[in-house]
């Protein structure tokens, strides 16, 4: 033979690639008959076990077979080893669905291989199975295949084999003998390989990190707010605490802020329209929001100064105003209707919406995740203006209760769901909350809490004290908060409700779960039958908002025992009354 040099995919389009591989086996046929490098079949039959067996067998050895890189072997069907031509088949008995799903059955890992049907020079039709290199050997078979008398023609855990190397003259099969051939068979490089690169990239971020600490022995340690990994900028957010330093955590948040508000301020001398907005919002502003959430997670776990995390409410607060200007600049303005999802979301809520979902998520970790109520103190007051139509007059609310429309393309969903679906992506951020399905019971029972403020601010459910609080120290400011929690089974919940009644029922009364230092001095101020009888009723509105939704959406309501037995006794007191 004067040309054995494979036929490579690379080398010449798919049609091109089919015409030279005809070729080089007409030619191979012609002087050399069978070889281990091609094997002849006649015919290929599958219509008995026997066959079946045969076929799986015949594949197997010849992947498993010592296949150079960037060469192959063929099992030619339609070939005649004594006349060395081709004689012809049946293009239909090979297709390539019907042989993969042979293979997927009985071999593990199925073989790289490619079903060539092609014409012949002299007019026959003919099957070419080309099989590369191997980089996964050893190929092992996964199931057994035996005929109606039970006998086997193939074994679950054979390997077979075809020895014969390019230069020799062997085109038999056999299994393999010994663990030494079974090791033989298997490329170690490309898995060492793979291992090593796994490793660098595990170990790039310390590396990065390490060096710049190094090279900046100046006091001066900045990293790329945006490009930097996870890894490498919590690493960086631990020096700014270890070394104690503010400014730092300030050059963070400025160049937050540049992605943040800057890129919706150089609009508001032109119009904008949802494409733009729509481009803005994932390449610059959603990157940005998301190292935002990541860097308010990470001072809270590391419990960095409450003045500091502070600044990044501070910068939370600005994001949600930056919609009242978007509004105005938005043209056309967004359609009415809710977007399904926050993917479709396109519209000047966008930033009062992040804004708000990364500021529950904070508020959740700080309550939920890591008991540092002290960082819940940073969320209120907080007063913004309603974000509502394009032609909004200016309405208080406080920025904790979500002073939000669900309309003008904000997703009418859940404030819990919307939260997982922005945050529960399986990264840094989702794990610090424990996983989405924790994520999820932490935004319903902040959402339980805030809705209690909501409650004693309220003009008919509040009690008399709580109620002129509110209306003496926040004149004119909106209370209306629409909860989420009772749709859900009120179980979530039970964890924070057991908390607030030891805080009640405590001498003193204070309650660090409360947001306002006021509104804890006033409840304070009451004795402690008083603050148990205030949760007791409390819960008893719950109750009654789940069922009412429970009942619209005809399903049965959840039933809730709360923890202790005294606040439960106490809440089903109340309803018998």
């Amino acid at each position: 033979m004067t040309d054995s040099k494979a036929i490579t995919e690379v080398e010449a389009s798919a049609w091109e690639r089919a015409i030279r591989i005809r070729d080089h086996i007409e030619r191979m046929i012609k002087e050399l008959g069978e070889h281990p490098e091609c094997e002849l079949k006649g015919s290929w039959r599958r219509d008995t076990q026997y066959h079946k067996a045969e076929i799986v067998k015949d594949i197997q050895a010849t992947a498993n077979s010592a296949i150079v890189p960037n060469r192959e072997k063929y099992i030619v069907v339609g070939a005649d080893q004594t006349s060395r031509k081709i004689v012809g088949c049946n293009h239909t008995d090979f297709d390539d669905a019907s042989i993969r799903q042979l293979l997927e059955t009985y071999l593990d890992p199925v073989p790289e291989y490619e079903v060539l049907q092609l014409k012949s020079s002299e007019g026959p039709d003919f099957v070419v199975i080309r099989i590369p290199y191997q980089s996964k050997r050893p190929i092992v078979a996964k199931a057994s295949i035996r005929d109606d008398k039970g006998k086997a023609h193939l074994e679950e855990g054979q390997v077979w084999v075809k020895p014969g190397g390019q230069e020799t003259g062997s085109t038999g099969k056999r299994l393999v003998k010994s663990r030494e051939e079974l090791i033989d068979m298997i490329d170690v490089e490309p898995r060492v390989r793979r291992e090593v690169e796994a490793r660098v990239q595990q170990l790039l971020p310390e590396i990065r990190l390490e060096e710049r600490t190094r090279l900046q022995t100046s006091g001066h340690n900045t990293i790329p707010v945006m490009t930097s990994t996870d890894e490498e900028f919590e690493a960086y957010v631990e020096q700014i605490l270890v070394g104690g330093r503010e400014n730092q955590l300030g050059f963070v948040l400025e160049k937050l802020r540049d992605r943040t508000m800057s890129v919706w301020e150089d609009h508001q001398e032109e119009y904008i329209n949802s494409e733009q907005l729509a481009l803005l919002k994932e390449s610059d502003f959603l990157p940005a929001m998301r190292r935002l959430t990541l860097l308010g997670l990470l001072l809270i776990k590391f419990s960095a100064p409450v003045s500091w995390f502070s600044k990044v409410i501070d910068l939370l607060v600005e994001i949600f105003g930056t919609s009242s200007e978007l509004s105005r600049t938005q043209r056309p303005s967004p359609s009415r209707e809710s977007a399904a999802s926050l993917d479709e979301h396109v519209s000047y809520t966008v930033p009062a919406l992040e804004s708000l979902l990364t500021s529950y998520l904070l508020a959740a970790y700080a309550l939920v995740r890591r008991n540092r109520c002290e960082y819940l103190e940073t969320f209120f007051p907080r007063i913004v203006n309603y974000v509502e139509s394009p032609n909004e007059e200016e309405n208080r609310a406080f920025y904790l209760f979500w002073p939000l429309t669900y309309l003008w393309g904000t997703p009418n969903r859940q404030r819990d769901l919307l939260v997982v679906e922005r945050y529960g992506r399986g990264d840094r951020i989702e794990s610090l909350m424990g996983g989405s399905t924790l994520m999820r019971n932490a935004i319903l029972r902040l959402d339980c809490l805030i809705d209690f403020h909501a409650v004693l601010a309220s003009r008919h459910q509040g009690e008399p004290e709580t109620k002129s609080y509110f209306s003496s120290h926040f004149p004119g400011v909106s209370i209306y908060y629409n909860q989420n929690f009772t749709h859900e089974n009120l179980t979530h919940v039970a964890p924070l409700v057991k908390k607030l009644w030891e805080f009640f029922a405590a001498p003193g009364g204070h309650c660090p779960l409360l947001f306002d230092a006021g509104l804890r001095e006033v409840l304070a101020r009451l004795d402690a039958d008083r603050r148990k009888s205030i949760l007791a009723k409390f819960l008893l509105y719950a109750e009654k908002a789940h069922g009412e939704w429970m009942w619209r959406l005809q399903r049965f309501p959840y039933y809730t025992i709360w923890q202790p037995q005294e606040l439960n006794d106490l809440v089903r007191a109340l309803k018998a009354e």
